[in-house]
């Protein structure tokens, strides 16, 4: 045992991650394995969800919790909770108290997914984003809600419609996720905010939601021809987890956020 104990030392030297991801669907391990610094071990979990069913979310937090446990229970030194719509149909009270109340259990830290997508905002200062996501009007709706709550307003673009059917809270079904690529994501962006006219000038940030949907390699393209910065959930979630292990992990191929790496400042 103690041979086995000395072996998971050695990996994992700088930090050792652990990733609750709402999907068994492996696009978005590829980013953090993908990006992971020397020395950070990233260890996997997932809650299972296979629709994006407003019933299946509001029935996924006691699994999160349990699976965050067994994270700890592996040695990881701070746990991140993605999937921001079961949090967003439940409200910021909700994940706030959700947080605290597991992260005491825990005994380390915990990242719930809308706050490191607020803290990315108010690193950068915006005010007034474009949100893109691939979700419901509900959902819309009660992300620019929990937004507003904030001070942030958002003119929600309507979710991406791929295949012109709704699954639950989303625009396009789950599984149709997985055939949407960065170039389909870029043109979403690029019509949503033409289609804005003059208002597009008063738009700080291009704001995205869902990490189901290819999006990295579209990110430099769309910041490049539109002048506009571009804030997506992997970006986020790496920044705020690698900045409360007080890691750097600042990079010129992922978007002006990344390259930039501001300073986090927790409230």
């Amino acid at each position: 045992m103690k041979g086995q104990t000395d072996a998971m030392t050695r990996y994992g030297w700088r930090a050792r991650i652990g990733v609750i991801k709402p999907t068994y669907r492996p696009k978005n391990w590829h980013y953090w394995y993908g990006t992971a610094p020397a020395g950070v071990e990233i260890v996997p979990a997932a809650i299972g969800f296979r629709k994006g069913e407003k019933r299946g979310f509001l029935e996924g937090f006691d699994r999160a919790e349990e699976l965050a446990h067994t994270l700890k229970d592996a040695g990881c030194e701070l746990v991140i909770v993605h999937g921001a719509p079961p949090f967003i149909l439940k409200g910021t009270q909700f994940e706030a108290q959700w947080r605290e109340r597991v992260q005491a259990s825990l005994g380390i830290p915990l990242l719930t997914p809308m706050q490191p997508h607020l803290w990315a905002l108010k690193a950068l200062g915006v005010k007034k984003v474009l949100g893109l996501t691939y979700f419901s009007d509900e959902l819309n709706d009660g992300l620019r809600r929990y937004l507003e709550e904030e001070g942030i307003e958002a003119v929600m673009a309507g979710g991406l419609r791929a295949t012109g059917q709704d699954e639950g809270v989303f625009s396009t079904p789950m599984r149709a996720l997985d055939d949407v690529d960065a170039g389909d994501f870029y043109r979403y962006c690029k019509q949503s905010y033409k289609r804005l006219g003059k208002e597009s000038a008063a738009i700080e940030c291009f704001y995205v939601s869902g990490s189901g949907w290819d999006v990295g390699p579209a990110i430099a393209p769309l910041e490049r021809d539109l002048k506009v910065p571009v804030l997506w959930p992997q970006a986020m979630y790496t920044w705020a987890v690698y900045s409360t292990l007080q890691i750097c992990n600042q990079r010129p191929d992922l978007g002006q956020f990344i390259e930039q790496w501001p300073e986090l400042k927790h409230e």
